[in-house]
């Protein structure tokens, strides 16, 4: 006959299957109506404000499949290659709108990650689509969660940089 489970462990192993299920629950029923946890936060403060730094999302997602460097490398190459840099200096800490951005430079016809586009949002949105939160770099203090995380942009649902008119993107490119 086999050893009965006691009680109190039988007990724990209940509550750790329902905070689970709560846990998948809130994954799968997304965001309430109307909530704005999920809208895409403006480029220039997310960087102004110290909330991410470039490389920490998508940014540098280009060259990372290029060069076949895993992102921890990367910042690292950014940091000492003008090239990589440039993305980060001269184009995504300068952008001053909330527009989705192209995950590859060269998106078209691509299928998954490489053909959509991306933004960061609060760390509330929990509707990442295959985005992520960024890694909390002060965890083993106990500090917390980082404010933002990144999510992959929905075409009809968020507004994208590459849905912009000709002129518009030259106006926010030389404002």
């Amino acid at each position: 006959m086999a050893p009965r489970a006691r009680p109190d462990a039988a007990a724990a192993a209940h509550r750790a299957a329902a905070q689970v299920a709560s846990v998948l629950l809130l994954a799968t029923l997304g965001e309430p109506a109307g909530s704005r946890v999920c809208d895409c936060l403006n480029w220039k403060q997310v960087y102004g404000e110290g909330l991410a730094e470039c490389g920490e999302g998508a940014e540098l997602f280009h060259f990372l499949a290029r060069a076949g460097v895993s992102a921890r490398d990367a910042r690292w190459i950014q940091r000492e290659n003008p090239a990589w840099a440039s993305i980060c200096t001269e184009f995504f800490t300068k952008l001053d709108t909330d527009r989705c951005v192209n995950v590859a430079v060269h998106p078209h016809g691509r299928a998954g990650l490489p053909g959509s586009s991306w933004c960061y949002v609060s760390s509330d949105c929990r509707s990442l689509n295959g985005g992520s939160p960024l890694a909390d770099t002060y965890s083993f203090f106990g500090l917390g969660g980082r404010a933002v995380s990144w999510k992959r942009c929905a075409r009809g649902a968020d507004p994208l940089l590459a849905d912009m008119p000709p002129g518009d993107l030259l106006e926010l490119a030389t404002s």
